[in-house]
């Protein structure tokens, strides 16, 4: 198999899962706060990835690296992980999970801008028109929401983590070049982890909640599967490809989340729904082509 096919199917893999993510925590949002929702998620992430990226380091006797790296991890786990998260289950409240999908869908259209910019990758047309293209289906699915006003707090937030998110992915890519994807990656979500500590601290959230089993095992599956493993795949596999064309792949979250919302959550369907994912299935064909 080809390395960029393999690195387009871990992208994939990784996308399936994060298309779990807003479904599963709108299920227990009425019984945990988001920001405990965020520490344990990636906390648990941490657990599944910080040995994986401990022995990749030691492998390849690395840690003279890892050090010289020490602040752009730093910059990229408050960034990518404390902050983008933070914004992002706190939106959840006030939208629906397949708007909150949508938008964090667009992530392609800054890391394409970002990765000509701060990592000097090449911009095709065909990249370009369909990473435009996926825009414009990113705003049908989302349209109908963003006519109500109650939501309009929940949208600029979910705005601010897109940009945050965008500037993770670009940074965490950067560092993965010079020291490997795995460890970059697990220590960004274990530093992140750690700076939920004093947000919870200072606004008296509880770092554990007081929930029954079904919401532990929702938890330990967004941690260790969505969160943990889906991170794993999708840095390993934009090691392999170009960023641009990599994180077009986002744009299949929305129309898995809005199938999966519909499916568990009762949201409801539309023309627009229908139209925005063609339009995004289009882009991608435009985007991924040779």
């Amino acid at each position: 198999m080809k390395e960029h096919t393999q690195g387009y199917l871990f992208i994939l893999g990784a996308i399936v899962l994060w298309s779990t993510v807003e479904v599963v925590s709108k299920a227990i949002h009425g019984d945990i706060q988001p920001l405990t929702i965020g520490f344990i998620r990636f906390s648990l992430a941490s657990l599944l990835l910080l040995p994986c990226g401990i022995y990749k380091i030691h492998r390849n006797k690395n840690w003279k690296m890892l050090s010289n790296d020490i602040y752009p991890i730093l910059l990229a786990a408050f960034l990518g992980i404390t902050l983008t998260f933070t914004l992002f289950h706190t939106a959840l409240y006030t939208v629906k999970a397949s708007t909150a999908a949508t938008i964090i869908a667009a992530v392609p259209l800054p890391v394409l801008l970002l990765s000509s910019l701060l990592l000097k990758e090449s911009l095709s047309r065909r990249m370009i028109v369909g990473v435009g293209v996926g825009m414009f289906g990113v705003i049908l699915l989302s349209i109908e929401e963003m006519r109500d006003p109650g939501s309009a707090i929940g949208i600029m937030l979910l705005l601010c983590a897109l940009m945050s998110f965008s500037f993770f992915t670009v940074i965490n890519k950067n560092t993965g070049r010079r020291l490997n994807p795995v460890s970059s990656t697990a220590f960004s979500i274990s530093l992140g982890s750690l700076m939920f500590i004093p947000v919870l601290l200072a606004t008296n959230t509880p770092l554990l909640p007081d929930v029954d089993t079904v919401s532990w095992l929702l938890l330990l599956y967004l941690g260790f599967l969505a969160t943990g493993t889906g991170y794993l795949l999708f840095f390993t596999g934009l090691n392999m490809v170009e960023t641009a064309r990599g994180s077009s792949l986002f744009y299949l979250k929305p129309v898995l989340v809005l199938l999966l919302a519909i499916w568990l959550l009762g949201e409801p369907f539309s023309f627009l729904s229908v139209a925005g994912i063609v339009v995004v299935v289009l882009s991608l064909r435009i985007a991924l082509s040779h």
